[in-house]
């Protein structure tokens, strides 16, 4: 069963299951002059209430770059040694965190700064960019802070900070 076979039958959209690419992971897919390669992400567990996969990452790499998108969640058990080998030009990760008080109305949240911090100490990332702070009125994150975090963990590591509708060029 492919890893977006949970999230297909979730969906309200109906389409052609035809149409639909299954990822698996680890499995890298050539997709044009795209390599992409989906690894395991998790909110909180990484299978849903069905044992199906709770959400990806995705790894796109294109001439000589690489890109890392984290999808929705936290850290878990084996994600470093998963992604310790693999150079990152670009990082993308959500990083709005999570509380109690949050989780008990219902808003799931992602990484903390301090925990974004100490994933770029550990891995080779050229340049990390985090994102989802400023998505939803109710579930922020701290640009501040995680600037912070990562002069503390990682002094060197470059930070870009977009704002919605910006470019930048590879």
């Amino acid at each position: 069963m492919g890893l977006s076979i949970g999230a297909f039958k979730k969906s309200k959209i109906s389409f052609s299951k035809s149409r639909v690419t299954f990822l698996y992971l680890e499995k890298s897919y050539k997709v044009a002059s795209f390599e992409v390669t989906p690894y395991p992400g998790a909110h909180y567990g990484l299978t849903d209430e069905k044992g199906q996969p709770d959400c990806l990452s995705i790894l796109i790499r294109w001439r000589d770059k690489s890109l890392f998108f984290w999808g929705d969640g936290i850290c878990y058990e084996g994600q470093q040694a998963l992604l310790l080998n693999i150079s990152f030009d670009y990082f993308f990760v959500p990083i709005n965190g999570r509380d109690a008080l949050q989780e008990k109305r219902g808003i799931i949240g992602n990484l903390k700064e301090s925990e974004l911090g100490n994933i770029c100490a550990q891995l080779n990332i050229k340049n990390v960019i985090p994102n989802h702070y400023d998505l939803f009125e109710n579930n922020t994150g701290s640009i501040t802070l995680f600037r912070n975090q990562i002069r503390k963990f990682c002094s060197d590591q470059n930070v870009m900070i977009f704002k919605c509708g910006d470019k930048f060029e590879a």
